[in-house]
C-alpha cells in the first residue's frame, strides 16, 4: 500500500494510519484523503479549477463516452501495460470521468484515479461498475499527493495540469511520486487521411461550432461576463522535472484506429451544460439566458438538429513517455 495518511504522513493500511489511526472517508466508492473546495480561483495562494459545478448531465452520449468504449485511451493504455508489466502502479493525475484510468485497471495495473471534483469521480466510478480490485479513485489535491516517495512507476496526465495556478508544486509532487526510472506520459494521436467530401463537411461543421461558440461569448460580454482565460505556462515548467527522447520508442503509435464524427454534438454539449473550465465563474443564471439565446439563434441559422451536423475525425492512438531529470 503507497498511500499516506493526510493528518500525519505515516502510511496507511487498509486505508487506516498505522500511527494515528485516522480512517480515509469513502463515500460512494470514492476515497477521500481531502476536503478541500473544488474550485479556487479567488483566493490568495494555491488555485485549482474542478468540475463540481456543472450540470449533472456533463457527460454526453456520445460514442467515444460509451459504458466500454475508451477509445484511444483504452488501446494505449493496454500497450503502456503490455510493455512496462502487468502489475504496476499507475496514478491518473485529474482523472475525470475515468477515459483513461479504467482501461489501465482492465488491463491488470495497479490504478489510482486522482481528482479533485467530487462529480467526476463518482461519475468515473459508475462506469467501472466495481469490477476492479486494483482500481482505486482517490479525492485528492494534486498539490499534496497523499502517495509515499518513489512509490509509482507511471503517472498519466491529460489536460489537467493547465487548471492549476502553480504547476511547479504540480510536478515536483509527480517528480516525488514516481520511481528513479518511473515515467510520465501523455495520450496524443496522429491524424489519418479523410476522403475530400469529409473533409469539405468538416471544415463546415467546425466553422459552425465556431459562429455558435462566438455568438455565446458575445451574448456573455452583453451581461458583463467574459470567459476567463487560465494559462499557467506549464509546459515550459515542466522543462525543469521531465524530458523526452523523440523516437519510436518514447512516442508510440499504436495500431489502434478510430474515426470520431460527433464533434459538433460533444462540443455544444459542453458549451450548453458550462463544462469547461473558463466557464467556471459564470452564474448559472447568466449562462443559462445566454444559452438560451445562442440556442435560437443556432436554429434559426443552421436548422433544428444543428447539434447533429458531421465531422470527420479518422487518427490511429499515441502517447507520448517522459523522464525524469536528475535534479542538482
Amino acid at each position: 500500500m503507497m498511500f499516506k495518511c493526510p493528518k500525519c504522513g505515516s502510511r496507511l493500511i487498509n486505508f487506516i494510519c498505522e500511527k494515528c489511526y485516522h480512517k480515509i472517508p469513502v463515500h460512494n466508492d470514492v476515497k477521500y484523503f481531502c476536503d478541500e473546495e473544488n474550485i479556487n480561483v479567488k483566493d490568495e495562494g494555491y488555485k485549482y479549477i474542478g468540475y463540481d459545478d456543472i450540470n449533472i448531465h456533463f457527460s454526453p452520449s456520445l460514442i467515444y463516452w460509451g459504458i466500454d468504449h475508451y477509445g484511444i485511451y483504452g488501446a494505449s493504455a493496454k500497450d503502456i501495460v503490455k510493455r512496462y508489466g502487468k502489475g504496476i502502479v499507475v496514478v491518473d493525475i485529474g482523472c475525470g470521468l475515468g477515459q483513461a484510468t479504467i482501461p489501465f485497471a482492465k488491463a491488470g495495473a495497479i490504478t489510482i484515479g486522482v481528482d479533485i471534483s467530487e462529480k467526476m469521480l463518482e461519475f468515473a466510478n459508475q462506469r467501472s461498475k466495481n469490477k476492479y480490485d486494483n482500481l482505486y479513485f482517490c479525492k485528492m489535491n494534486a498539490y499534496n499527493l497523499n502517495l509515499e516517495d518513489e512509490s509509482v512507476d507511471i503517472v498519466v496526465e491529460n489536460a489537467m495540469i493547465h487548471l492549476v495556478d502553480n504547476p511547479e508544486q504540480v510536478y515536483k509532487e509527480i517528480y516525488r511520486v514516481l520511481k528513479k526510472d518511473g515515467k510520465f506520459i501523455r495520450f496524443n494521436s496522429v491524424g489519418l487521411p479523410i476522403t475530400e467530401e469529409q473533409k469539405e463537411l468538416s471544415i463546415n461543421t467546425k466553422n459552425a461550432f465556431k459562429d455558435i461558440r462566438n455568438y455565446y461569448y458575445n451574448a456573455l460580454e452583453k451581461y458583463g461576463y467574459e470567459p476567463e482565460d487560465f494559462n499557467n505556462n506549464s509546459l515550459e515548467i515542466e522543462k525543469n522535472y521531465f524530458y523526452t527522447i523523440f523516437n519510436n520508442e518514447f512516442h508510440p503509435i499504436v495500431e489502434y484506429e478510430e474515426e470520431f464524427t460527433e464533434f459538433m454534438k460533444f462540443r455544444i454539449h459542453r458549451l450548453e451544460h458550462k463544462a469547461h473550465s473558463f466557464l467556471q465563474h459564470i452564474p448559472d443564471e447568466v449562462h443559462n439566458i445566454a444559452w438560451s439565446e445562442t440556442d435560437e439563434y443556432a436554429q434559426c441559422k443552421y436548422g433544428e438538429d444543428y447539434k447533429l451536423m458531421k465531422s470527420y475525425s479518422h487518427y490511429k492512438a499515441k502517447y507520448d513517455v517522459y523522464l525524469k531529470k536528475i535534479l542538482d
